[in-house]
């Protein structure tokens, strides 16, 4: 009851930050220290899936979130996700760099990985599109049970809407996020056969 009464209090909330994750993979980057930053994704065509995140910038190096999952015909599970921001990204300027642990616990099927995030942004305003925010492209590696490589990248199109794709080793998706003025924000994300819906916010505290 009171992670449900939280999480509806985080949707309610203005859309504060940029989130620490592309779509599922790492950003070189975190929620900002005093931002709870929340999210549901589901599968409108498999009520009994979902995913929620719920995370929290702890100071200004350091965030940390939870991920609860329930797949159809499997067990749910919940993981703890650290994660430190070494530098933010600075557009035109440097990278941002983020190491981390997802799944601290060894909770989920994928198991605990440590992990590397190195994103890129462009001087914003200069691409193809003239957005506002810049381009961001993100690059890292993960070290488990299963080592691999991801990828993601964030296109603005204007200051409230974005293409979002990544691979992540195993899989690829892609989609689409639309962020209200001062509310949550939407994401259309297809992955394989899946077409998944979520939305999320950010409230400071």
């Amino acid at each position: 009851m009171v992670r449900r009464t939280l999480f509806l209090l985080v949707l309610c909330g203005g859309s504060l930050a940029h989130a620490d994750r592309v779509i599922t993979v790492p950003r070189g980057g975190k929620i900002p220290f005093g931002v709870v930053r929340g999210e549901y994704m589901f599968e409108p065509s498999r009520p009994g899936s979902f995913d929620a995140f719920l995370g929290v910038g702890l100071t200004t190096f350091v965030d940390a979130e939870i991920e609860t999952r329930q797949l159809e015909n499997q067990s749910r599970f919940t993981s703890l996700d650290l994660n430190f921001n070494v530098n933010a990204p600075l557009a035109g300027l440097a990278p941002g760099i983020s190491v981390g642990v997802l799944d601290v616990a060894d909770q989920s099927p994928d198991g605990r990985r440590g992990y590397l995030a190195i994103s890129v942004q462009d001087s914003g305003g200069s691409g193809p599109f003239g957005g506002i925010a810049p381009t961001e492209t993100t690059f890292g590696f993960m070290l488990g049970r299963e080592s691999h490589a991801f990828v993601g990248v964030s296109l603005p199109l204007n200051e409230r809407f974005r293409l979002l794709a990544e691979a992540d080793g195993t899989k690829l998706s892609g989609g689409a996020e639309f962020r209200t003025e001062n509310g949550p924000y939407f994401r259309l994300v297809f992955r394989q056969e899946q077409t998944l819906l979520s939305v999320g916010s950010t409230v400071r505290f």
